[in-house]
């Protein structure tokens, strides 16, 4: 007489459990807090920052001091609306009083801008703005529509999908602007 099994066979085991770490794969492959709020790539620079009737050269300088666009606008300028490209994939969040309001909606903006610095000095601003981002309801991107004042420094967050973030300080070049000749 044949003796009948009552488990999974050796074959049906193995697929059974081949299905289960798929399972586990698929589940936690896609663990970034990042990946459902941004595009898909990983950089967190400011490529390109220029403004209307900009002639001369938007100058970066990125060392241990900070990440900072000097724009050769002249100084009575004042507000203006850049066009600012970004990494691919990364997403851009000006710091203004502004474009705070939209993003992070019942934020003060002084506190935020403070708290910013703080966290990008301590070394821990991608975990500041990643709890910044969950904690905040209503959380949205908002899009580069209103004129910025660079008489005063603007800073700009850019945020990689990986969750890096990078911020910039943006303000016009007046070392630039003193070299030509009125």
């Amino acid at each position: 007489m044949k003796k009948v099994s009552k488990g999974l066979g050796g074959m049906a085991q193995r697929a059974l459990c081949s299905v289960i770490l798929a399972s586990a794969v698929l589940m936690t492959a896609c663990n970034n807090f990042y990946h459902d709020i941004l595009r898909r790539h990983d950089g967190d620079r400011i490529t390109s920052f220029t403004v209307p009737g900009q002639s001369l050269n938007t100058r970066f300088d990125e060392s241990e001091h900070g990440n900072y666009v000097f724009v050769p606008v002249r100084p009575d300028t004042g507000a203006v609306l850049p066009t600012i490209r970004v990494s691919e994939g990364a997403t851009l969040i000006p710091l203004t009083d502004t474009y705070i309001a939209v993003a992070f909606p019942g934020a003060n903006a002084s506190a935020l801008q403070n708290d910013v610095n703080n966290a990008d000095a301590a070394g821990t601003l991608a975990a500041y703005v990643e709890g910044l981002i969950r904690g905040t309801p209503g959380f949205q991107i908002p899009e580069l529509t209103q004129s910025i004042d660079l008489i005063d420094p603007a800073q700009f967050l850019v945020i990689s999908q990986i969750g890096t973030v990078r911020l910039y300080t943006a303000m016009y070049d007046e070392i630039a602007w003193d070299d030509i000749a009125w």
